[in-house]
């Protein structure tokens, strides 16, 4: 299989590196940024890789730990390089964990030019891993220009301007979860993605992994949750919600 994964941070890190292990053979990652030391908390790559490009960083890493496989790391801006991109179709999946609402629309205007029938694949993380969504799009179903990201797919109004934290020499501010939050919803993005792999005509789907409502009451803000957010368990439990894409945007 071949897949272009946009943006390898806390989220694209981890399902870099599970894909890899899944026997995906070739990769491309693609990323603007530098490894800062707040990543760390909960990013594949660690403390020594700081001050380098990720992307790069961590093919280097998946490829000495599976020799065999095919895998690029690009430093670059994604819309930019999309832009560019000169081969069409070279890929049976196309995987943004960017969480960048530019990327998304950028993917959607250029679909047909560059990708014609594959199939993407959205995922992202809400502020304080409170969820994680997986979009599957195809081609009659493309993401929406106007994004609704927040309107009609997260799982409250939870901001990152509410979790961040500003330390001295903290580029982008601090938010405050780990490694094993941003695992859980990896494994469950990777699942998700490898079924579209194993059958490409999957329906337009979104997949929701989302914590319980205990979870938001204890957060020292007050958060306005949506109704794919479980009402029973402790804060420590979360649930997994399947709906049709056509029926998220209406």
């Amino acid at each position: 299989a071949r897949v272009l994964l946009i943006g390898t941070g806390s989220l694209g890190s981890v399902v870099a590196q599970l894909l890899a292990r899944a026997g995906v053979g070739t990769m491309v990652l693609l990323d603007s940024q530098v490894m800062e030391a707040e990543n760390t908390a909960r990013h594949a790559l660690g403390l020594r890789h700081t001050g380098h490009a990720k992307a790069p960083e961590l093919a280097d890493e998946i490829k000495r730990a599976i020799p065999g496989i095919d895998i690029q790391g690009i430093r670059a801006d994604a819309s930019s390089w999309l832009v560019k991109l000169s081969e069409v179709n070279s890929f049976d999946l196309v995987v943004d964990c960017s969480a960048e609402r530019s990327v998304r629309q950028t993917i959607t205007m250029l679909r047909g030019p560059k990708f014609g029938l594959t199939p993407v694949v959205h995922a992202w993380i809400e502020p304080m891993c409170s969820a994680g969504h997986v979009v599957l799009t195809q081609p009659d179903d493309p993401w929406p220009v106007n994004d609704p990201t927040n309107a009609l797919v997260n799982a409250s109004d939870l901001s990152v301007d509410d979790t961040r934290i500003t330390n001295p020499a903290c580029s982008a501010g601090f938010h405050p979860y780990g490694a094993a939050d941003v695992t859980q919803v990896a494994a469950f993005a990777v699942e998700r993605i490898l079924t579209v792999l194993d059958k490409p005509s999957t329906p337009s789907t979104v997949w929701s992994w989302v914590r319980s409502q205990a979870f938001f009451d204890s957060l020292p803000m007050p958060v306005k949750t949506r109704p794919i957010v479980p009402q029973g368990g402790g804060k420590m439990d979360a649930a997994t919600v399947t709906r049709p894409l056509r029926e998220v945007l209406g």
